[in-house]
């Protein structure tokens, strides 16, 4: 477990259709034993440094005009994690993802 982690978010939005959010996660240097051994006799690193990760997600709300089927809003939504590209190490054999861009429609009825 790092001895520092932190999360710090901050969110725009403009009225009733326009939603913007961004992450900054930190996590602190950590080791992966008890004994908080950086390197053994094998040359295994046991020490991960510390890493940021910057996330952002913009939402954007259009308003529908298909009250037939009770249909209200729709909802487009891009969402980027690790902006930045950063590259680090969590646990033993996990490598990180790098930046992952999703998008998302939803209709909201």
């Amino acid at each position: 477990m790092p001895k520092h982690k932190f999360n710090l978010g901050l969110s725009y939005q403009k009225k009733d259709d326009f939603n913007m959010k961004v992450l900054w996660r930190y996590v602190g240097s950590r080791f992966l034993d008890q004994k908080n051994t950086v390197r053994d006799d094998r040359g295994f690193l046991w020490k991960r440094d510390a890493y940021s990760i910057l996330d952002l997600t913009l939402v954007k709300h259009h308003p529908l005009t298909l009250k037939k089927w009770h249909m209200e809003n729709l909802e487009i939504t891009l969402a980027i994690e690790n902006l930045l590209d950063n590259h680090y190490g969590k646990w033993f054999f996990y490598k990180d993802t790098g930046r992952i861009i999703r998008g998302e429609v939803a209709v909201r009825f």
